[in-house]
């Protein structure tokens, strides 16, 4: 493998991209590069998606990185050929993979993920959201169901690892994830009295997974996405079970992730049921995306709904009129704006 060369000033991302692109073959790595995806095919076709410096969403592959690049993809063909969904580590830089065909080809994603976790203060939330979400750490109560929202590529899994992790590191205890396949490094030792294992699923089927993992003992569970019924009902039974369990899950909205989850789990339980136990169970929701900044890379945006002891929040999930929560979403959206508590109640609001 040719050795890549590192600017021996250091320099900005757009400038290292600017530099990659005149530099000659081999001279530069992909590692060297912030992006958020690459993609290759089999055809010997590469790109990558959201490079900082580059003028548009996608950009050719620089002439800096090719070399490197060639080392990296027969790994990644070999992998998929056994594999449709894996990860990678190069350069010291992990990667999700995601074998995809169509028409006469085969192309590979390969999202690129933040390695170490990032903590969860250095994201970009909002200071009284992160503080929060602490205060959930700090609670004697340590259980509930926290719901990170979004598309894909939004970076809902590096919030909920990161929030894990800082629960498990400051509360200390057991914090078990279920992935497919595990994205982030969590494996490991967390501050002083906390622990956490990683649970691959090999089946895409999350549901006897995620009963497996209570055989850890956990007080902290990640559930990777919610894609299917059991996961979704068992992310809302463990929540009320003594658990503080944080799971993904695709949707446009914090509203629409709430009702995403309540059709997944109807399909095992009844409608009513279910609203009542998650009515019960829900702590949080984030709904969050990426925007891409020419200079300062991705920046993070969110909506928030925090439900805390709000009696009207959780009327309005055990009846079902989840759309009605906008009003919720709102006034919490103002006092987060001016950096209150979005959990005042309504009397400590008018102050």
């Amino acid at each position: 493998m040719s050795e890549g060369t590192v600017p021996s000033v250091a320099q900005s991302p757009q400038e290292v991209f600017a530099a990659a692109r005149q530099a000659e073959h081999g001279s530069f790595r992909l590692a060297q590069l912030e992006f958020t995806d690459l993609f290759v095919s089999e055809d010997g076709t590469a790109y990558l998606k959201n490079v900082t410096g580059a003028q548009g969403v996608l950009a050719q592959i620089p002439r800096g990185v090719v070399a490197d690049l060639n080392d990296v993809m027969p790994i990644v063909f070999a992998r998929g050929q056994k594999q449709k969904h894996f990860a990678l580590e190069h350069d010291g830089v992990r990667y999700r993979c995601a074998r995809m065909k169509h028409q006469d080809n085969t192309t590979y994603v390969l999202r690129r993920v933040p390695s170490p976790v990032p903590g969860f203060g250095t994201l970009g939330l909002p200071k009284v959201v992160v503080h929060t979400f602490a205060s959930f750490a700090s609670s004697r109560k340590k259980e509930g169901l926290i719901l990170v929202a979004g598309a894909t590529g939004q970076g809902k899994t590096t919030t909920a690892s990161s929030l894990l992790q800082a629960f498990v590191t400051f509360s200390g205890g057991v914090g078990v994830t279920v992935e497919d396949p595990p994205e982030l490094g969590l494996e490991g030792r967390m501050g002083q009295n906390g622990r956490c294992y990683q649970i691959t699923v090999e089946d895409g089927v999350f549901g006897p997974y995620i009963k497996d993992a209570l055989r850890w003992s956990p007080n902290f569970i990640l559930i990777g996405e919610v894609r299917d019924s059991q996961a979704a009902y068992e992310a809302i039974r463990l929540a009320v079970s003594g658990h503080l369990v944080i799971t993904t899950i695709h949707a446009n909205s914090p509203i629409g992730a709430i009702q995403s989850l309540i059709k997944y789990a109807s399909v095992l339980e009844s409608k009513d049921l279910v609203q009542s136990i998650l009515s019960d169970s829900l702590s949080a929701v984030v709904h969050q995306k990426l925007e891409r900044h020419p200079e300062q890379g991705m920046l993070l945006r969110g909506e928030f709904l925090f439900v805390g002891d709000d009696p009207a929040i959780r009327t309005k999930i055990r009846e079902g009129s989840i759309s009605s929560l906008k009003q919720e979403l709102e006034a919490q959206k103002i006092l987060i704006e001016q950096g209150r508590s979005p959990l005042l109640s309504s009397d400590d609001r008018r102050r």
